[in-house]
């Protein structure tokens, strides 16, 4: 069968897409309208999805509530959470949903045909014909309920979405851009916000939950993709025969409202919490944002990246330097958001004050006219572009899948012109024409009419307030003590009886022939051999020099590694900020915009970092400055060219650069702690007692972030020592006995670059240098972080190794069974955290962090009988089954050549060889009850001594405040 001989669909767009390589079909359904894009092609990676509009018109959370409640259970599979046993047992190399703020998208991804039909099968009966209609306690714990263990207890409110968005709402970066979107937008479904208000979420009720379900999840209201190397003929005419049949057509009233422009700039304020003891002053966001209504324009979204780049992206963008010159704000930043109807545009300024506000608008007008007038510097746009387009040819999404992101890309304008399906798929040209255009006028008309003609615009300011989030604890207290006091008693007591059938409806194990409705793969289907070893060792000049064999479409992946173990715990304080602030100096023959502009010109990207890793044989840790460049092998010369000017020829003594850039970078470490709360307790529990965590934690976790701060509070003076250090530093990096060099790039193309490399190896510093090594002691001592949030992290950790034990492939599988077992069901499901993860290492660390958690004890309790659970583990065959596939999962992920390529040269450093990664395969494709049971011994010598560290909200870590030997303030 193929395409045209299907009676069920109709083919409205046939076209091969160039850019991609791939067929695009656009069809739809006929009995009910569904939509449909195919994408058939040689990608092993399959993708489906199926999306629907979901527009809310309040922010209870409906449409949030409903992706997390379809996915529990449905008439062909009536368990209590498909999701996880798919996530168990399969070999999906994406499976998640997602909720926008227009739509909710369902998307699964395999290399294995009959893994994939399995997956596409769970999640189309799952949006189709949910338990949601048959089981309230669904609702409850996947959205809100109040909980009463006992009717003399204090009221509370529980829910996985419900702690989520409580976690969502304590990062001030998403609270100011949220306040933006619902302010520009006031009339729209993007006025209201659609993963839910922690305070209207308990405002849902069950038949508004249903009621959005039954309205919004029918084919006539669906988007249906495929990708990849299937036969689509097949899987379209399953679709249609099992589900899209059953319906008729209906009129479903979805379509996103287009907000009218305003007559005016509006102004928004929003306030979000600092702790009692965090000094709220250059804490205040200032933004101008900008709305456009053209999500038709094919080069709008480029032109707008663009514009980012030129106002605040290059370091000598004259906006950005015009406003930290005037003292407004730390971190200055463009931001442009083309995902929705109407595209936005944002500048901003973080660490500002509220006085700044005429002068911040000012500043940007003035700047605007200027440009307008004078003209965008056409290097800058150039430069950008021709970075974009390497990028979109690249085509790397990283984990992501490749036919999930151009899926995903679709929905821009699919979802709102059905005739519009593959409107940004073929940017080739528009590069093209865009590039041509630079030197005309073309950008500042745009310029002009998105910006200085346009008054649908909103001035916001995120002002800090200490004490909110205590103040807002309080008043859900009361409210909740009222709620109580108002009830009957029979009331209270039908409130612990739904308390306890939840508990009891969690716990309860699914019918065993109701898990078999699953079809699951078997281990023996499962490819026995790993990935075979890449690497191949040369030397060059007396450097050792790693190559890989992989096609890279014509790109050089190439990176430098400076061993840096033999300097000073002092120095290596310093490192990170040189990293971070080379190539964004002005050099002895470019000044710092001209040098941004040429290698985005030049290159794919050229980042410098600092890194650690740990040999898993010997447990010898090494550190390094790594320098990662992608470029095009004609570019090689000029890549050099810039690489040894910015190594060699850097300004280290510009004091006003360096002091701008460190308030830059402490303003993003603060965000960082904010945002990703549950890696900083999880590094620093584990600095407590392994060396190479605390140096992690030293130079890029907490005790970095404190560092960057405390230099940046006497910036006149730490400027001269860091110009100090830098000039230490480099000498002694940049030498020849300390080089590494790792390659991908096919073989043919390989030796290239031996030129250009050996005069760079012969560049480097050779004066003598007085030598130390790194040294570090770890400070034992449990900690509590308290952070303006209304959630917590909860990290604990431990290694075994030191106690004489080994590492084993069954503490993958034990990963699997942590993450959709144990955990999952006692911290998500019953404990109504956003999530929970474990890790178990090759170099025998032990670790496990909640995530967006509304406990601290609870959880920890859980973490202490983690070792009986695994002592007395039992389970079916067919689980055992599941539990396997699932970490092989884990293994067998699809890697792009630079991915592949990084993790070669990581199995290379941590002395992880082929015949290592093949025992671990065979131990977990083997792994049976009793090898899962023989790691308790692992476990309780892991966690014998607890090694805590918790990121929480004030109030939670008072009430636990005898668990922590320190309580201090995150920020």
């Amino acid at each position: 069968m193929n395409l045209e001989e299907l009676q069920s669909y109709e083919i409205k767009e046939h076209k091969f897409l160039k850019d991609i390589n791939s067929d695009a079909y656009v069809l739809t359904h006929k009995k009910t309208g569904a939509r449909v894009v195919l994408m058939p092609n040689d990608e092993e990676n399959k993708v489906f999805y199926i999306g629907f509009r979901t527009p809310p018109k309040d922010s209870t959370g409906v449409a949030h509530i409903v992706e997390h409640t379809v996915l529990c259970g449905s008439d062909k599979y009536p368990i209590k959470d498909p999701f996880v046993e798919l996530c168990k047992g399969s070999l999906n190399t994406f499976l998640n949903a997602m909720t926008y703020p227009d739509k909710t998208v369902y998307p699964v991804a395999s290399l294995n045909d009959f893994d994939f039909k399995n997956l596409m099968d769970v999640y189309l009966d799952a949006v189709f014909h949910p338990n949601i209609y048959k089981e309230e306690k669904i609702f409850r714990q996947e959205g809100w309920h109040y909980e009463l263990e006992n009717a003399d207890d204090d009221l509370k409110i529980n829910g996985v979405v419900y702690s989520e968005m409580k976690g969502a709402f304590s990062d001030p970066d998403d609270i100011v851009e949220r306040q933006i979107m619902n302010s520009i937008f006031p009339d729209t479904p993007y006025g209201v916000e659609s993963g839910g208000d922690p305070d209207v979420i308990p405002d849902l009720t069950y038949d508004d939950f249903l009621d959005f379900h039954s309205k919004y999840y029918h084919p006539s209201n669906s988007y249906i993709f495929l990708y990849g190397n299937c036969d689509m003929a097949e899987r379209l005419d399953y679709i249609d025969k099992e589900y899209l049949s059953k319906y008729e057509k209906i009129e479903v009233t979805s379509e996103i409202a287009t907000q009218k422009p305003f007559d005016e700039r509006r102004e928004a304020v929003i306030e979000y919490p600092l702790t009692e003891n965090e000094d709220d002053r250059d804490k205040t966001y200032l933004n101008l944002t900008y709305c456009f209504s053209d999500y038709s324009d094919r080069e709008l979204p480029i032109v707008l990246r663009a514009f980012e780049y030129a106002f605040s992206g290059n370091p000598a963008a004259p906006l950005r330097k015009s406003l930290l010159d005037a003292g407004i704000g730390d971190e200055v930043y463009a931001s442009s958001d083309c995902s929705i109807k109407q595209n936005l545009f944002g500048f901003y300024a973080k660490g500002a004050n509220s006085e700044d506000k005429e002068k911040f608008l000012s500043i940007i007008k003035d700047e605007l006219e200027r440009t307008v007038r004078e003209g965008f510097d056409k290097k800058t746009l150039l430069a950008f572009l021709v970075r974009e387009e390497f990028k979109y040819r690249e085509a790397d999404f990283g984990r992501i899948p490749k036919g999930l992101a151009f899926g995903l890309d679709l929905l821009e304008s699919w979802l709102y012109d059905d005739n519009l399906a593959l409107h940004h798929m073929e940017s080739l040209e528009v590069y093209k024409k865009l590039k041509e255009a630079v030197n005309t006028d073309y950008f500042e008309k745009l310029l002009k009419k998105y910006f200085l003609d346009n008054n649908h615009c909103i001035f916001c300011m995120g002002v800090p307030v200490k004490g909110l989030t205590l103040k807002k604890e309080s008043e859900l207290a009361q409210t909740l003590k009222e709620k109580k006091d108002s009830l009957s008693a029979e009331e209270i007591d039908k409130i612990v009886e739904d308390t306890k059938a939840l508990k009891e409806y969690q716990k309860t194990p699914d019918k065993k022939e109701d898990l078999e409705k699953i079809k699951l793969l078997k281990v023996s289907d499962i490819k026995k051999e790993t990935k075979p070893d890449r690497n191949k060792l040369y030397e060059l000049n007396g450097v050792k020099y790693l190559k890989q064999d992989i096609f890279t479409s014509g790109i050089a992946y190439l990176t430098l590694l400076f061993d840096v173990n033999s300097i000073s715990i002092e120095h290596i304080r310093y490192m990170p900020l040189l990293a971070n602030m080379l190539a964004r100096l002005d050099t002895k023959n470019l000044n710092y915009g001209d040098l941004s502009n040429e290698i985005k010109l030049n290159t794919g990207g050229m980042n410098m970092s600092f890194n650690t890793c740990r040999n898993i044989k010997t447990g010898e840790m090494k550190s390094f400055f790594e320098i990662n460049i992608k470029f095009l092998y004609e570019n090689k010369k000029k890549v050099f060219e810039l690489l040894s000017d910015v190594l060699f020829n850097s300004i280290l003594d510009d004091k006003e650069k360096i002091g701008e850039y460190l308030s830059e970078l402490r303003s993003q470490g603060e965000s960082m702690l904010i945002s990703s709360p549950h890696t900083v307790a999880l590094t620093r529990a584990t600095s407590y007692f392994d060396k190479m965590f605390k140096i992690n934690d030293i130079s890029i976790g907490m005790d970095a972030v404190k560092f960057i701060s405390e230099l940046e509070k006497d910036k006149e003076n730490s400027t001269d020592k860091i110009i100090k250090e830098f000039k230490i530093l480099l000498p002694m990096i940049l030498r020849k006995e300390n080089l590494f060099i790792n390659l991908t790039s096919p073989s043919d193309k390989q030796n290239e670059l031996d030129d250009e490399l050996s005069l760079f190896i012969d560049s480097l510093y050779t004066l003598d240098i007085e030598k130390s090594k790194i040294e570090v002691d770890c400070n034992e001592g449990n900690e509590a972080f308290i952070f303006p949030g209304q959630v917590q992290f909860v990290a604990m950790a431990g290694e075994y190794i030191s106690k004489g034990y080994k590492y084993s492939g069954a503490f993958n599988v034990l990963r699997t069974i942590m993450a959709y077992d144990y955990l999952w069901n006692n911290v998500r499901v019953e404990g109504g955290a956003y999530g929970c993860f474990a890790n178990f290492t090759m170099s025998g660390l032990c670790s496990i962090v909640s995530y967006r958690d509304p406990h601290i004890n609870n959880t920890l309790r859980i973490y202490r009988e983690l070792a009986d659970y695994v002592e007395n583990f039992e389970c079916s065959d067919r689980q055992m089954n599941q539990f396997i596939i699932g970490a092989i999962s884990d293994i067998d992920v699809p890697q792009t050549a630079s991915g592949e390529g990084k993790a070669n040269l990581v199995y290379y450093m941590t002395g992880v060889e082929e015949k290592d990664r093949q025992k671990t395969r065979d131990e977990i494709l083997s792994c049976s009850m009793e090898d899962i049971r023989s790691l308790a011994e692992r476990i309780k010598a892991a966690f014998e001594k607890e090694y805590i560290c918790v990121v929480g909200a004030e109030g939670k870590i008072k009430e636990n405040e005898a668990l922590f030997d320190k309580v201090l303030n995150l920020v």
